[in-house]
């Protein structure tokens, strides 16, 4: 897992089919497609941070804040990156329970989920548990149950890419005619 969290978005083939039609457009047509990149990364960077909205409570507002669109110099491509090295557990999950969609499931064939002691993962517990006004006697058992059994995945990235990526690609054709 890179230090830039978790990355979702199409694929190579896709890019350089994109990035050789691009080269055949006029100025015109290549400053409509920067605008559809654009407005579909930021779209994506919204649904992700409603998704995450949506399970309130269950992750901190670092992963939330760490939403970020990174654009290539040209335009041409955008990163929606979640910038936290937990991202990758939170969407997917851990252990028995993690769950990647098959589309992913090559871009994320070498996944390691952040590993951590029980220590470190108890020593969390107990913060959260402070930060939400619960009794830290409730952390031990929290912590144990997590490292048994592993974390439910919350997609909150993918299912936003995935609402986006075919009118990404229906405007991207619509542009190009």
């Amino acid at each position: 897992m890179s230090s830039d969290g978790l990355k979702i978005g199409i694929s190579k083939a896709e890019q350089k089919k994109f990035e050789k039609q691009f080269g055949k457009a006029t100025k015109t047509v290549q400053d409509k497609l920067r605008q559809i990149v654009a407005k579909s990364a930021m779209n994506i960077q919204a649904q992700a941070k409603a998704n995450i909205t949506e399970n309130k409570g269950r992750v901190s507002s670092a992963l939330f804040n760490s939403i970020r669109v990174v654009y290539s110099q040209d335009m041409l491509t955008a990163r929606i990156l979640a910038g936290k090295d937990y991202a990758v557990n939170y969407e997917f999950g851990t252990k028995s329970n993690m769950s990647i969609p098959a589309e992913l499931i090559t871009q994320y064939a070498d996944i390691k989920v952040k590993e951590q002691s029980f220590d470190e993962l108890y020593e969390a517990i107990k913060l959260w548990c402070r930060r939400k006004g619960i009794d830290t006697k409730a952390a031990y058992p929290i912590a144990r149950k997590i490292a048994n059994e592993g974390q439910q995945p919350h997609p909150f990235l993918y299912p936003a890419f995935k609402d986006e990526k075919d009118k990404f690609l229906d405007n991207i054709k619509s542009a190009l005619k």
